[in-house]
């Protein structure tokens, strides 16, 4: 059996790396309107410079979040804990927005590093378009996967408050 305080330790990982890259994904969406009103060198400036030090930081957040989620969802299947359908299902989101990461969003980022300031490439818009859209549809993905997750950790504490006086001690002995 696995020590419940290992899942809760797993739990706390999960929450914090889907956390910081919900929200980095989040100020991407708010940033979408404002940039899609820049014009090309303006985009072009914001898009070398202002990013620079985010993708270091999602390479070690965004596959932490993922495998502590799936390694999650996994002990909680194998303990029959409830939440674990939220917590597998938050582990799905997670490896979908990892995929349209790479198959959308990376690309985008590659054509974007050959750019220049000399002019414009043909349908520039429409690849800033891709990008931008590409981080929201993955943010959407993160907020459903802190809400399963958080969703699971509601379904784990109902279980606790039901459980009868001795059972609910022993419990939060065995979680701690």
């Amino acid at each position: 059996m696995t020590s419940p305080r290992f899942i809760t330790a797993i739990r706390a990982v999960s929450i914090c790396a889907t956390t910081l890259i919900l929200g980095m994904l989040f100020s991407h969406v708010l940033e979408l309107p404002a940039k899609r009103d820049l014009p090309y060198a303006s985009y072009l400036v914001v898009q070398l410079n202002l990013y620079r030090d985010w993708g270091p930081a999602a390479s070690v957040l965004e596959p932490l979040a993922l495998l502590s989620t799936a390694l999650l969802a996994f002990l909680l299947v194998r303990a029959r804990r409830p939440g674990t359908a939220a917590v597998v299902l938050a582990a799905v989101g997670q490896l979908i927005a990892l995929v349209v990461f790479f198959l959308v969003v990376n690309p985008v980022n590659h054509k974007q590093a050959g750019w220049t300031a000399a002019a414009p490439p043909s349908g520039w818009q429409h690849v800033r378009d891709v990008w931008e859209y590409g981080h929201a549809g993955r943010g959407l993905l993160y907020a459903v996967a802190f809400a399963l997750l958080l969703a699971g950790i509601l379904a784990d504490a109902r279980r606790a408050a039901r459980a009868p006086v001795g059972d609910a001690r022993d419990t939060a002995r065995s979680r701690s």
